[in-house]
């Protein structure tokens, strides 16, 4: 039995297998995998604490697997937390922050972070999650399918162009002007499992919302490319009943075999319940993880169920 604070999910590939694993952290890092068909069991403890923070690096050995170019740098302090994932100095400290607060306009990152940002190439994408919504996105050119499938997407393509300061200009755009979504929740990825035969369905709102993105921006800036299916990378088997979404909360013991893992939701079998947990709900959370056996519980499930 040990326990760790998860700091982050990975998504990895390997020989066109993709894979995922919670990073924890105690006194360093290490990765339990996530892999169908195996059991799982954790319990989740008192108190949330600050993740840490990322910074750029070269190095593409150690807990920097998900990307070259960034690292996660664990809190010194191990500071708690109220709310988020980060303290008040790993937050000023993270490379990561003002990325995630562009809009296109003013760049506040540091010189070295600029600089990456302006020689890169980065794409807007559009990605639905199992219905006919849309959601538009940006990424890197050499991270763009690990970003799709970090999320859980079912269909997704690339649509247009440019640096990363650009892209992020044109992301708000086509949310604001053209109604693309900015995001998805973790509750709507849960009850959207739909049969494999349904995405067909947002194929037609792909088309119009390309085509009147290709109409609004520069066609220097536009990206064409097929649909990508996504759905056989997370090697789910067909879930012809709801899960019952699971509530992180103290003392929360979460056991079963996993059936899969799609983006941030870990899906487990557990006495003919077909359980779902969003594991970014586990992020600055310390968990025990137990030994696996047939023996092991899921105490008191029925008080961490989420009401419908």
């Amino acid at each position: 039995m040990s326990t760790g604070l998860v700091s982050a999910l990975q998504w990895h590939e390997k020989d066109e297998v993709w894979s995922s694993s919670l990073l924890c952290y105690e006194e360093n890092f290490r990765e339990i995998a996530l892999e169908p068909g195996s059991p799982v069991s954790f319990r989740v403890l008192k108190g949330r604490f600050c993740t840490g923070f990322t910074s750029l690096s070269r190095d593409t050995g150690g807990n920097n697997r998900e990307a070259s170019w960034r690292v996660l740098n664990p809190c010194l302090e191990r500071t708690q937390i109220k709310h988020g994932t980060q303290c008040t100095r790993c937050a000023s400290r993270d490379m990561m922050r003002s990325c995630l607060l562009c809009n296109g306009l003013v760049c506040s990152a540091p010189m070295n972070v600029r600089k990456t940002c302006k020689d890169s190439v980065c794409y807007v994408y559009l990605a639905s999650f199992g219905s006919n919504r849309i959601k538009a996105g940006v990424s890197q050119a050499n991270r763009i399918t690990k970003r799709w499938v970090e999320q859980g997407a079912d269909m997704a393509k690339r649509v247009l162009r440019g640096n990363g300061m650009e892209v992020r200009g044109y992301e708000k755009q086509v949310q604001d002007e053209l109604g693309a979504l900015r995001l998805f929740k973790g509750n709507e990825k849960m009850s959207i499992m739909r049969e494999r035969s349904d995405l067909e369905r947002p194929v037609h709102s792909f088309n119009v919302l390309e085509e009147k993105i290709h109409d609004t921006f520069a066609e220097e800036h536009h990206f064409h490319e097929e649909l990508q299916i996504l759905t056989p990378f997370y090697r789910l088997p067909e879930i012809k009943k709801r899960p019952l979404p699971l509530m992180v909360r103290e003392g929360i013991e979460v056991s079963g075999r996993i059936l899969g893992v799609k983006g941030p939701i870990l899906f487990l079998e557990k006495n003919d319940l077909i359980l779902a947990l969003d594991l970014n709900r586990l992020l600055g959370r310390k968990i025990e993880i137990q030994e696996t056996s047939p023996a092991t519980g899921q105490t008191g499930l029925d008080k961490f169920l989420s009401k419908p």
